[in-house]
């Protein structure tokens, strides 16, 4: 079930999971059942690209599947009551760019950091690996960094709850801020996990 439809459902699911809770660890658990059932999530893919373990064109492969995945469970959330209102917005270069890329730099290096430490570990320490991903996913939450998929979910929530889709201009910014940060933790990181 290497699918990246599935992916980014499970990430969205993660997001209602924090959502509901407003408990940072609740996201770990999308972020874990990718890790379990379907591993084409895109900002796995982007760090194990640089490495050369996946080709470049399934970054964009896996960014659209999880996309797809994002839209169905916003449908679904929304259809069952689940209501998701976006912060506001202006249309300046500061919210469509500079914020949502530097909000996701954070984001892209800690989930790097933590499929760096869960390959590592996942054969010999199985406990450790996911307690490591769990620790590394549940501090880019904290700090309230952004993910890609979990951005586009509550857009499209949000978008369906009334609020439009217009904050989906914040997506290309969100992307390459968690590109370069995945790149950032290979290049800091690069010997204390190798994958």
């Amino acid at each position: 079930m290497k699918n990246p439809i599935y992916a980014g459902a499970f990430i969205s699911l993660g997001a209602v999971f924090y959502k509901a809770t407003a408990f940072a660890p609740a996201f770990a658990a999308g972020i874990i059942l990718c890790v379990l059932f379907a591993d084409k999530l895109v900002t796995r893919v982007i760090p194990l690209a640089l490495r050369k373990k996946y080709k470049f064109y399934e970054i964009f492969v896996a960014l659209l599947g999880n996309f797809i995945g994002a839209a169905a469970v916003a449908v679904v959330a929304y259809f069952c009551g689940i209501s998701y209102e976006l912060r506001s917005f202006d249309l300046n270069l500061n919210d469509i760019v500079l914020l949502p890329f530097a909000a996701a730099i954070g984001c892209g290096f800690f989930i790097s950091c933590g499929v760096f430490a869960y390959l590592r570990f996942k054969d010999k320490q199985p406990i450790l690996a996911f307690t490591l991903l769990a620790l590394f996913i549940t501090a880019f939450v904290a700090c309230g960094f952004r993910h890609v998929v979990a951005e586009a979910f509550y857009i499209a929530l949000g978008g369906l709850n009334g609020d439009g889709f217009i904050r989906a201009v914040t997506l290309p910014a969100v992307f390459l801020g968690n590109f370069v940060g995945a790149w950032l933790s290979d290049v800091v990181v690069k010997d204390s996990f190798k994958a």
